[in-house]
């Protein structure tokens, strides 16, 4: 059996839960979840899991720190949002809080 998505092994509660927030945002619901680790423990790959199963029905947005701009504010938040920066203007207004 050949898929495209990445198989985890022993991470089947860590995948659970992303597959449940991927779900939750498909229904219209928002959320977050923060994963903390050594490094080693697999987080890269459960985010590798998490782009892969979204990339049908979402738009995915990824970015690597560079250490040689780690000294440049917001150069991560630059790197994140510029493939999306043109369509910034065809966002609706904000509404005020209720």
């Amino acid at each position: 059996m050949s898929s495209d998505k990445p198989v985890l092994r022993g991470r089947g509660e860590a995948e659970g839960a992303l597959l449940r927030l991927l779900d939750l945002a498909r229904d219209g619901s928002g959320g977050a979840l923060l994963l903390v680790g050594a490094p080693g423990m697999g987080k890269t790959a459960l985010l590798g899991l998490a782009a892969a199963h979204a990339a049908a029905g979402f738009r995915v947005l990824r970015v690597s720190g560079v250490e040689s701009e780690s000294r440049l504010p917001y150069a991560g938040l630059h790197g994140l949002l510029r493939p999306v920066a043109a369509g910034a203007a065809s966002c609706p207004a904000r509404r005020p809080a209720p």
